[in-house]
């Protein structure tokens, strides 16, 4: 957490920094515009806490907590790489990525005390396209490269709940050269890459089963496990997938992805998920639509468990 502890600018007061905005210090101006002028304000701190211990400690340039540690950038003028640190609850610090690197954390895997990193250093390009960055995956005893760059992973990362899998979209090899796929890393067996197939794009992922949608714009369930691909049914373009947990939902449709069951609710919209795919939606009337725009849906809104969908054959009972 961040904190003001100390009036370190001296007006007296302990005053939470202003956000500084983009408009100048002008006397004058038209209506309907203004301007917060930040000045000098107190220095925050940040501290962690302990949810088992309730030990609070100060810990200057933190980036991340990784499951009971810390991870820490060393000091260094502003935009020069810099080394992160994997801190211990005693305060012992242990290097976790080189400033050769000069990484930036975009998935942490806090049982696992694992962290994908993109290298700032060292950004290629590929075929005139922006730049993509070199992907690490760092744990305590464990430091590796993939061999793979991306685009801006916090645009182009998806991360998938508690599961083991991390889906990484728009991928490309060291040698450049093919079409960038989606791959997914399996962060069980520390950073093993399963790409899809050639003009896939993935929707959704978990431990086990995978959804994508093939270039013959089919729907297609991925066992990891064994490498079959199901195709399900085809896919209709631009069909947004939301996942919680294991849980993969678009309208009526849940798919069950630690178990690869697919299930579909008599609901005509769900509004949200649980972890044990439960369904809160707005059941079918007879003028089922879509609300307008700045309108709200109207209930009443109804719990349901979604029933296997029979044209998915064998794919077992929810």
């Amino acid at each position: 957490m961040h904190a003001v502890v100390a009036d370190t600018n001296g007006d007296g007061i302990l005053g939470w920094p202003i956000p500084k905005t983009s408009l100048g210090h002008r006397r004058c101006r038209t209506s309907g515009s203004y301007s917060v002028h930040p000045g000098k304000t107190d220095t925050l701190v940040t501290r962690i806490v302990s949810l088992a211990t309730g030990r609070m400690t100060r810990v200057p340039r933190i980036e991340a907590a990784l499951g009971d540690r810390w991870i820490v950038r060393e000091e260094a003028p502003e935009k020069s790489p810099a080394a992160l640190f994997l801190v211990s609850a005693e305060g012992i610090a242990r290097p976790f990525v080189s400033a050769a690197c000069d990484g930036e954390l975009f998935y942490l895997d806090h049982g696992r005390k694992l962290a994908l990193v993109a290298c700032r250093n060292g950004a290629v390009s590929f075929r005139n396209e922006p730049e993509r960055t070199r992907v690490e995956l760092h744990g305590e005893d464990s430091h590796l490269p993939l061999g793979v760059y991306v685009q801006d992973p916090r645009f182009y990362t998806k991360k998938v709940g508690t599961g083991s899998v991390v889906l990484l979209r728009s991928v490309t090899p060291e040698e450049g050269g093919a079409d960038p796929p989606d791959v997914l890393v399996d962060m069980e067996h520390h950073g093993v890459l399963h790409p899809f197939p050639e003009g896939a794009r993935a929707l959704s992922a978990y431990d086990r089963y995978a959804l994508y949608a093939s270039a013959e714009k089919k729907l297609v369930l991925r066992d990891r496990s064994l490498g079959v691909h199901s195709v399900l049914r085809p896919y209709e373009h631009n069909v947004h997938f939301d996942q919680v947990e294991r849980f993969a939902y678009s309208g009526p449709e849940l798919f069950d992805l630690e178990r690869g069951v697919v299930g579909r609710m008599s609901l005509f919209y769900a509004m949200i998920l649980t972890t044990d795919g439960w369904g809160l939606g707005v059941p079918h009337t007879s003028e089922d639509k879509l609300p307008e725009k700045n309108e709200l849906w109207r209930g009443p809104l109804r719990w349901e468990k979604p029933k296997p969908e029979p044209y998915y054959g064998s794919r077992g009972l929810w």
